[in-house]
């Protein structure tokens, strides 16, 4: 006999502990969430609009923007998303699937991380159920807008 490793998705899955009640309430109505995850000069930064796909039943999908976030963080964001989207299947049991939009994003070259996606992506959840708890500051948009200008002048996958 041996004995396998059973991989958690991500280590932050009881923050949603916070949202169950409004998941189970919720009307199905279009989502709209900001996540910022920002430590020093670190940051991610990501907003989604999440819908249900009634239009093409049976699969969940996101329209990815790499000129927003680059696409080596995707598979972090989409293991996010999976887990949102089989938490809400089982809290509301109904068979339901989405379509995610990135709406906007921000990333730094050199100090964004998978790990920090996560979190970001976690919060971007958490605003759409409730957007009292991770206050986005005028000057958190405007360090973001400056970020994307001076990094919008390099090529892709070249470190400044």
């Amino acid at each position: 006999m041996e004995i396998k490793l059973i991989k958690e998705q991500f280590s932050n899955e009881k923050i949603f502990n916070k949202i169950i009640p409004k998941i189970i309430e919720w009307d199905n109505s279009d989502l709209h969430g900001r996540g910022l995850y920002k430590k020093m000069e670190k940051y991610a930064y990501i907003e989604l609009k999440i819908s249900v796909n009634i239009k093409e039943s049976f699969v969940s999908t996101i329209e990815w923007n790499e000129d927003l976030i680059p696409l080596e963080f995707s598979e972090t964001v989409i293991d996010v998303l999976n887990f949102f989207i089989s938490l809400v299947k089982v809290l509301k049991n109904e068979d339901m699937y989405f379509k995610v939009e990135m709406i906007d994003g921000g990333y730094s070259p050199v100090d964004s991380t998978n790990k920090l996606y996560e979190i970001a992506t976690i919060f971007a959840i958490l605003d759409c159920f409730d957007s009292s708890d991770r206050i986005i500051t005028k000057l958190d948009i405007e360090r973001i807008e400056k970020i994307k200008k001076v990094y919008s002048k390099f090529p892709k996958n070249s470190n400044p």
